[in-house]
């Protein structure tokens, strides 16, 4: 075989060699397109936060006075409607009384009655003399006369009644209001003032913290805008109490983005039903679908 025919034979095993391997390649390349995600689930979303109460209430007078007696002390739990502090009333309790026992008196109202009856009875018995022509127009007129004053005199005794009332109710809630209740569940936090001292209106007295549920708010990164939604429950991990998950529910989401800091807020309500989680503690949330999955943090170290 010649020189030229051995490079045409080389030449064409070549060209099959191509040929075949040229299929398998393609079809290997497609493979790859397909397989590869073309859309990569978004991971979970995390931001750091503290437990903090739901509500922090400052109780004051709305009269002022002198404290007589404060029933509670810091660190009591207190239900709504409790007793926290009574004010010195002695003379807004004569005052709602006296006004009681006017609200309650209807003798005025029974009095003009009477006396409205009994003109009404006179003035039948004059108009049927008058028709008889025995009394005069005038007799007429002034029993007609007497017997509308009489009327009116019931609806002025009516209508002093319903003022006796309302005063009577005014004074009862001046008197109420000396007595300073709890408008809600929670903690003594900070009880402000002691028996005998003098207090100003709306003076606070005491402190109430509400630590059910707690509130964990979180600022997230402008790229996650749309990705929360209000309703959305997320896991929330605190590292004090042993690395503890528990389920929140996102309240919040603020439309307002901060431009320095380019982050949003978010407000998680966590039940707190036993209490035993205290407010002030730091607490990571997790977001999204592996929310429920979220993987614990690492267990506190000694520094910590």
């Amino acid at each position: 075989m010649t020189t030229q025919n051995r490079r045409r034979a080389g030449l064409m095993v070549m060209v099959l060699l191509v040929a075949t391997l040229a299929p398998a390649s393609r079809s290997s390349f497609g493979d790859s397109e397909e397989n590869a995600p073309r859309n990569p689930a978004p991971k979970a979303l995390e931001a750091e936060g503290i437990t903090e109460p739901s509500l922090v209430t400052t109780v004051g007078s709305k009269s002022g006075g002198i404290v007589e007696k404060v029933h509670v002390k810091d660190g009591d739990p207190v239900k709504a409607g409790a007793t926290l502090v009574t004010l010195e009333s002695q003379s807004e309790s004569l005052t709602a009384e006296m006004s009681r026992l006017k609200a309650q008196d209807e003798s005025q109202i029974r009095n003009a009655e009477l006396v409205r009856d009994y003109r009404k009875a006179e003035f039948d018995a004059t108009d049927a003399l008058f028709k008889k022509k025995v009394a005069s127009e005038q007799d007429r007129r002034k029993a007609l006369a007497q017997y509308q004053i009489a009327v009116l005199d019931v609806e002025v005794a009516k209508l002093q009644q319903k003022h006796a009332r309302l005063t009577y109710q005014r004074d009862k809630a001046i008197l109420d209001a000396m007595t300073l209740l709890a408008p809600n569940d929670g903690f003594v936090t900070e009880r402000l003032v002691d028996p005998g001292e003098g207090i100003q209106p709306l003076q606070p007295v005491v402190e109430i913290t509400t630590l059910d549920p707690l509130y964990v708010v979180v600022n997230l990164s402008d790229d996650a805008l749309g990705r929360v939604k209000k309703g959305a429950q997320v896991a929330v991990i605190i590292q004090q109490l042993g690395n503890q998950r528990l389920e929140g529910r996102v309240i919040f989401v603020s439309p307002v983005v901060d431009y320095a800091s380019k982050t949003f807020k978010i407000k998680i309500s966590l039940p707190n039903p036993e209490l035993k989680i205290p407010a002030g503690l730091k607490a990571r949330a997790v977001f999204g679908n592996k929310a429920k999955h979220a993987p614990e943090a690492p267990p506190p170290t000694a520094a910590d």
